[in-house]
């Protein structure tokens, strides 16, 4: 209600209550007359807070309309990082899934007797990456997990079958059929050259002596007993201390040549290291040591 419609309401009470009661004295009037001042005092300061209630209104809604949008924006800004940091994770994991579907492509020649052998064999990146970054122990005691590992069998099956083939084409003996085991895996280029190389003592899977074409006594030796395993012979593994070297034993008729015993079984040597070794053939630096033997279950 305005001011006037107050002080008009109020003077109407003023002349109700002088017709009610036939006059009004002096000082009843000056007591209504201070009534009506302070009221109207009273009236103006209200108006005056309004007014400035009103005017902090208005600010405090434009700081907040501001705020608001200073807000809007970050959010605006921060959805837009979010989708192109979800668009660049998208496009890196589409690489990474290309990179691990890629199948690299591996040629072994060798040579077995008076033939050159040639074999191919593709091995997918994601199946190198998970054995890279499988959890391994160190020495001995990993040897037979590391060697009846099944996970890579259907890229060790592929070289088992070629020598299978290759036996029943050429009509091998047994021990002729170790010979071409042993002739592959030391024909890979990236091994040790020198039988008497020490090992690193961290071990590769199979497939990965595959794929980085070589390594250590270790890593050849665990490649060798892994195939022959698969094709069916009992093999146990030598470990020699000093020096450190790994072979691989077989069991096989082989009279006059090296062995060890291990449970009343004459275990054959064969190196899988340097070039030119074959069955029962062993550097001498290991021919009058006696190697730890490491059974392999089948």
């Amino acid at each position: 209600m305005s001011g006037k419609k107050i002080l008009l309401v109020f003077l109407c009470i003023i002349v109700l209550s002088a017709t009610l009661t036939g006059c009004t004295s002096k000082k009843d009037y000056d007591a209504l007359k201070k009534d009506y001042d302070v009221a109207t005092a009273n009236l103006t300061s209200a108006q005056r807070e309004y007014a400035t209630l009103q005017t902090q209104l208005a600010a405090l809604q434009k700081e907040s309309d501001t705020t608001k949008a200073t807000l809007q924006a970050q959010i605006d800004s921060q959805t837009a990082t979010i989708a192109q940091g979800s668009n660049a994770a998208a496009s890196l994991q589409s690489q990474l899934n290309t990179v691990l579907a890629t199948q690299v492509k591996f040629v072994y020649t060798f040579k077995y007797g008076t033939q050159q052998l040639s074999w191919n064999l593709s091995i997918p990146m994601s199946e190198y990456l998970y054995y890279k970054n499988k959890a391994r122990t160190t020495g001995s005691s990993a040897y037979t997990a590391m060697v009846m590992d099944n996970h890579g069998d259907s890229l060790l099956n592929v070289l088992v079958q070629k020598i299978k083939d290759y036996t029943l084409a050429n009509n091998l003996k047994k021990t002729d059929t170790v010979d071409l085991v042993g002739a592959f895996v030391q024909s890979l280029q990236n091994s040790n050259q020198d039988p008497g190389t020490p090992y690193d003592d961290r071990a590769l899977y199979p497939v990965e002596t595959l794929f980085e074409q070589g390594g250590d006594s270790e890593d050849c030796s665990i490649l060798t007993a892994a195939m022959l395993q698969r094709l069916e012979y009992s093999v146990v593994l030598f470990v020699f201390d000093n020096p450190q070297h790994v072979a691989v034993g077989i069991d096989v008729p082989a009279p006059g040549k090296q062995s060890w015993e291990y449970q009343s079984v004459k275990y054959v040597y064969l190196e899988t290291t340097g070039h030119g070794w074959v069955l029962g053939n062993c550097p001498l630096v290991y021919s009058t040591l006696q190697p730890t033997i490491v059974p392999l279950s089948k």
